[in-house]
């Protein structure tokens, strides 16, 4: 038993052995290695190669291994594991055993000793001991945790090492070398490797010294010196100063460095060597010249010049000079532009232009940049003054013709191109190209060539040929004819202009050519000359009124010989209304005379054979230059001299004398006022005379124009059915098919009883006008001959009948040989229809303006007479019988202009203004013979029954002009429906076209170049439609309702043509385009007969014989109704403008805004309501009229409904 607890204990030894030389060697290995990488890590940071330092690190890493080897391994020599302290740990481990344990052991060794004790007692101990170890895990009394944790530390320790060492195998080698043998020569790698950057050897005196540091192995330290080292007085004085971390690298400086110093950098493991800076004076400029080389087109000769330069832009220069030391380069350099540089000598000390030159471009400050041979620049201080004369690109604009215009393929087109250069212009050209697809290029023509001036020039002559520049305004007559371009040709042209740098000036936008055919364009000549004509007559009424108004302050102011304040104001407007007068007659725009004149010469340029037309237009501008320059404008001087004496009549009212001077001197100037009106009125009355003519002749014309587009429009109804009832029994059609077959014959049966009539009264109109005007009774007679002969009525009776049996193939035959037949017959009227009417109106005019000259004329000589007779017979008795005579002799005279002029009106187809006449001439005749016999009284009394018959004529002979008018208008009215129809869909498609680019081109941040030409083909859309607008207008002037709808549409077209010009493509662009729609459709509907109408007018459509079918109460009820329901539909349209402006206002004042702007904007609208009223109480008033001069047997008037 003793062996068994004796090998208990050996066992327990053995592990408690093992336990604790695991863990020491354990934590001595980890600390161990922990110490080599500490001590290696601090060897690798602080990087110190003195020995000292080494020796230090070594002595502290064996110092500290033998400290902890010391800790644990003393422990196991001093500390031996006996019998007994193990037994004391057994019975640590199992409390119950209490101290059996270690005496048994004790007993154990204690056996020898025999007398110590019973032997008994203690086998029986040792066994009870053994006993008890038997039942106990003895082996729990030693555990290895601990010895296993060193273990492990000590193994992730070592692992780590090697880590490191295979990681950083160079690093770990040098490590434990310089651990290992502190007295080795092993250093550690240079982690820094600091190098001056761009380091200047030289800098100028005074000027700034820097140096920049950066890392050769891009390690720069965060700290970094740079040192500098001067010499002062042969003792060595250094000053270290912190360099600055500027863009990853260290930068330092130093101003105003007056001497040479040495200087180099410190930090992290390196420092540089020591640098030296010397200091010299930068290069000067000791001398330079400039000679300037203009371009050779100017002519101007070579300038020299020293301190300033000044030129052409595009001149050269070349400079020579010399500086104040040896130079390494010089260059010169020029706001906005590339350095040049300079070419040095041998001596280094000159320099010169090389092969590069100084073109001057803009106005600035040049200098010269010098480098010496030490690299110190200078120069740059010195500025040089630049001043260059700009050449920019030519200006150059299309002032004739207008943006868009019509001609004729033969025309003559005359242009003028106004180009503009500051210096010179070299040449000019129009380019042109017809707007169709598969169009190459443009063609261009050669329209001014220049050859530079070589005139010798000086400075001052040079700075005025700038100052004044360069103007050419070309005038070219482009002869189109050899074009041979089709009607309907549109042909694109802009003009461009080259100056000699060369630049080119184009202008903008591109004009749009629209080749017509020439009967076309004579009608628009004829609508326009009709527009001239009614912009006299609007002259020459006001001027009458205004006439009127001066001849009652003339009597004012010859009975009161003073006028009152009122008086003075009317005087005022008098004088405003001739200025009126005069701007609408002369102003070179949109006055008379400009007008006239363009359409003088757009019907010379379009070779239209129109001699009367030409003659008119000829006599018209004469007359209007002439009272421009021998009437109005006197007449506005005595207005204002009669004006300011009768503000001073006023103003010194209490100084008599002095008044009644004023007073004359003011009476005189009005009454010779009065007299130029009058004069004016004499000259410009027989031109407003001759505006018409040939009234039955054209009111014909235009009823047959209306029943010829009539049968078209039943034609097509006609080609719209065939298809769907073409083969069918007429018992098979539909209802609805039939219906609309019954009431397109009946429509055919409709205008076949018109054309009856029509025929008729064409008949009647031949025979009357054949002894008045032989030709338009004979193209009548023709005409009628012409449908007779063709059986214009069978054709239309049997198209009628065809239609009723569903033979709609026969129906369309005979339509179309009917309306063949109408346009022959049209042909054959319209062949002079235009020459005749203008030539009718305008001696209708003449005639007019004669009328009233011999109107003047009798009242004169009934004067004279009067007061001849009237003396007493000692009076009469010294009256010389030559002045009676003289006085019969002019009432002769007079009488057989009356008669001739009879006659002529005759002609003229105002037969009762004709016998009138000669009813006057007889009436003249008797008072002529009464005064013969001294009969005063009785030759007072056929002298004025003799004007009473000039005063009828001239009363008839305007309502013949005034027929004529109204057939002119009924004729436009006509055309208008279709024109304006066509017009409106163009401006619809248009207004699309706007949206879609105003679309597009919002989701782009610019607009491109094809994006602008888009838009610019948009506005010479726009502007097209302006230029068929126009003669519609000008075709409107009796139509004053009317006209004024259209000149509004107009301007908005014009005004959206604009926008689109500049590019706008957005909502007001699209609002214009959207008005003019509007505007255009409400003179549609306007337009439009209602079936009261239509039925009153086929009533009527039978009357009329003697030429006077209708007459001019007919035209004018029918413009008046047209009139009547647009003046409704602008009511109802200003109507809703202002209720929605009077909605905003309630609107803004509720959330207490700013009411201003739209009452402003309410306020504005008073005048157009005015207007209407005034018109409307002008229909009302013609209505009146014409109700009271109809016969009983007349029709029911129709109804005016505002």
């Amino acid at each position: 038993m003793a062996d068994t607890l004796q090998d208990t204990i050996r066992e327990v030894r053995r592990r408690a052995w093992i336990a604790k030389i695991f863990y020491s060697c354990g934590w001595i290995l980890s600390i161990a290695t922990g110490l080599l990488l500490l001590i290696a890590g601090v060897d690798f940071i602080l990087r110190q190669d003195n020995r000292l330092s080494r020796i230090t690190l070594t002595f502290i890493f064996v110092l500290a291994v033998v400290t902890f080897v010391a800790r644990f391994l003393l422990p196991l020599v001093k500390q031996p594991l006996t019998d007994v302290i193990l037994a004391q740990r057994i019975q640590q481990r199992f409390p119950a055993l209490r101290h059996k344990i270690a005496t048994a052991v004790e007993f154990l060794q204690d056996e020898k000793n025999a007398a110590s004790g019973s032997g008994a007692m203690r086998r029986a101990v040792i066994r009870e001991a053994t006993d008890d170890l038997q039942d106990l895990p003895v082996r729990e009394v030693v555990h290895y945790r601990h010895a296993w944790i060193a273990i492990v530390a000590g193994c992730i320790s070592v692992a780590t090492l090697w880590i490191v060492a295979l990681v950083l195998p160079l690093g770990s080698r040098i490590a434990l070398e310089r651990l290992m043998n502190p007295f080795g020569d092993t250093v550690w790698p240079q982690v820094n490797e600091l190098v001056f950057q761009n380091t200047p050897s030289h800098v100028r005196r005074g000027g700034l010294f820097e140096a920049e540091i950066a890392d050769r192995k891009n390690k720069l330290p965060e700290k970094v010196n740079i040192e500098y080292r001067f010499d002062q007085n042969g003792m060595i004085k250094t000053l270290v100063e912190p360099m600055n971390r500027v863009n990853g690298i260290m930068v330092a400086q130093r101003q105003n460095v007056q001497r040479p110093f040495q200087f180099r950098a410190v930090g992290g493991d390196d420092r540089t060597e020591w640098h030296a800076l010397q200091t010299v004076i930068p290069p000067t400029l000791d001398a330079v010249e400039f000679e300037v080389h203009p371009p050779a087109y100017t002519g101007w000769p070579v300038q020299k010049q020293t301190q300033n330069v000044w030129g052409l832009a595009g001149s050269e220069v070349t400079i020579t000079g010399n500086a104040s030391v040896r130079l390494a380069s010089a260059t010169l350099i020029a706001e906005g532009g590339s350095p040049i540089q300079l070419k040095l000598d041998s001596s280094r000390l000159g320099f010169a232009s090389g092969e590069e030159t100084w073109r001057l471009k803009k106005t600035g400050t040049a200098s010269l940049r010098m480098i010496d041979e030490h690299g110190i620049e200078g120069g740059e201080e010195d500025r040089i003054a630049v001043r260059v004369i700009p050449e920019s690109p030519p200006t150059v604009q299309i002032e004739k013709p207008a943006g868009y215009y019509r001609a004729s393929s033969d025309a003559v087109l005359p242009l003028e191109i106004f180009a503009k250069d500051n210096l010179a212009i070299r040449d000019v050209k129009l380019h042109f190209q017809p707007v169709v697809e598969g169009t190459e290029k443009y063609k261009s023509i050669l329209l001014l060539e220049q050859k530079p001036s070589r005139t010798n020039f000086d400075r001052a002559s040079i700075e005025q040929q700038v100052a004044e520049g360069d103007q050419q305004l070309v005038k070219y007559n482009w002869d189109l004819a050899p074009y041979r371009w089709a009607a309907g040709t549109e042909i694109s042209f802009y003009a461009t202009a080259h100056d000699y740098q060369p630049a080119e000036g184009r202008s903008a936008p591109e004009h749009t050519l629209q080749i017509v055919k020439k009967e076309e364009l004579a009608q628009e000549m004829a609508l326009r000359q009709q527009g001239l004509l009614a912009e006299l007559a609007r002259i020459v009424h006001r001027e009458k009124e205004s006439n009127e108004q001066t001849t009652q302050l003339e009597i004012v102011w010859e009975q009161t010989k003073n006028l009152t304040q009122t008086d003075v104001q009317s005087l005022r407007g008098i004088e405003l209304t001739e200025r009126e007068i005069r701007r609408a007659m002369s102003d070179p725009h949109d006055g008379l005379l400009a007008k006239t004149l363009t359409l003088e010469a757009d019907l010379k340029y379009n070779r239209m054979d129109d001699r009367v037309m030409s003659e008119q237009l000829q006599r018209l501008r004469q007359t209007l230059s002439r009272v421009e320059s021998n009437q109005l404008i006197p007449l506005q001087s005595a207005l204002n001299t009669a004006r300011k004496h009768a503000q001073n009549d006023l103003a010194t009212s209490s100084q008599a004398n002095r008044q009644e001077n004023r007073t004359t001197e003011g009476a005189l100037a009005l009454k010779q006022a009065g007299s130029y009106q009058k004069q004016a009125i004499e000259s410009l009355q027989p031109l407003v005379d001759e505006l018409l003519r040939f009234n039955q002749y054209r009111r014909m014309v235009g009823k047959l124009t209306v029943v010829t587009e009539q049968q078209k429009n039943i034609r097509e109804t006609t080609e719209g059915l065939a298809p769907a009832l073409s083969g069918l029994p007429l018992e098979e059609v539909g209802a609805n098919e039939r219906i609309a077959l019954k009431q397109t014959a009946e429509q055919q049966d409709t205008l076949n009883r018109e054309i009856e009539g029509l025929l008729t009264r064409m008949q009647q109109s031949a025979n009357d006008l054949e002894t008045k005007d032989r030709d338009a009774g004979e193209r009548l007679a023709a005409a009628v001959k012409q449908g007779r002969e063709q059986g214009l009525g069978q054709q239309m009776r049997a198209a009628q009948k065809h239609l009723e049996a569903n033979q709609t193939g026969q129906a369309i035959a005979q339509q179309k040989q009917a309306t063949k037949t109408l346009e022959e017959m049209l042909a054959t009227l319209q062949g002079a229809e235009q020459k005749d009417l203008a030539q009718w109106i305008a001696k209708l005019r003449q005639a007019e303006a004669e009328l009233a000259r011999l109107a003047t004329e009798q009242q004169s000589i009934q004067k004279e007479q009067a007061t001849a007779l009237s003396r007493s017979e000692t009076e009469a008795k010294t009256i010389n019988k030559k002045e009676l005579q003289a006085i019969q002799e002019q009432r002769k005279t007079l009488e057989d202009k009356i008669r001739s002029l009879a006659e002529r009106i005759e002609k003229l187809q105002a037969a009762a203004a004709a016998k009138s006449l000669n009813a006057a001439a007889n009436k003249t005749q008797q008072a002529g013979k009464a005064a013969g016999q001294g009969d005063a009284s009785g030759s007072e009394q056929q002298d004025q029954a003799a004007g009473q018959h000039i005063d009828d004529a001239r009363k008839q002979l305007a309502d013949a002009r005034q027929q004529a008018e109204a057939a002119q208008l009924d004729s436009q009215l006509a055309r208008l429906p279709e024109q304006l129809s066509e017009l409106v869909e163009n401006q619809k498609d248009l207004l699309q076209k706007t949206k879609l680019s105003a679309q597009t081109n919002q989701r782009k941040p610019k607009l491109t170049r094809l994006d602008k030409a888009n838009i610019l083909d948009l506005s010479r859309e726009q502007l097209a439609l302006v230029a068929r607008i126009q003669p519609m207008k000008e075709g409107l002037a009796l139509a004053e309702i009317l006209q004024y709808v259209l000149v509004g549409t107009e301007a908005k077209m014009q005004s959206a043509a604009e926008k689109l010009g500049q590019f706008q493509t957005g909502q007001e662009t699209q609002n214009l385009q959207q008005d003019v729609i509007g505007q255009l459709e409400m003179v549609l509907i306007s337009l439009k007969k209602n079936t009261d109408e239509e039925e009153a007018e086929k009533q009527g459509g039978g009357g009329g014989g003697a030429g006077q079918g209708g007459g001019p109460q007919e035209q004018g009820t029918e413009r008046s109704l047209a009139e009547i329901r647009l003046l409704k539909l602008l009511q109802m349209d200003l109507n809703q403008r202002i209720l929605s402006i009077q909605n905003e206002i309630q609107k803004v004042t509720n959330q207490k805004g700013d009411v201003e702007p739209l009452i402003e904007q309410l306020q504005q609208l008073g005048p157009e309501q005015a207007k209407l009223a005034l018109w409307t109480l002008g229909l009302l008033r013609e209505s009146n009229q014409n109700m009271e001069n109809r016969d009983d047997n007349h029709a029911e008037p129709k109804r005016m409904e505002l």
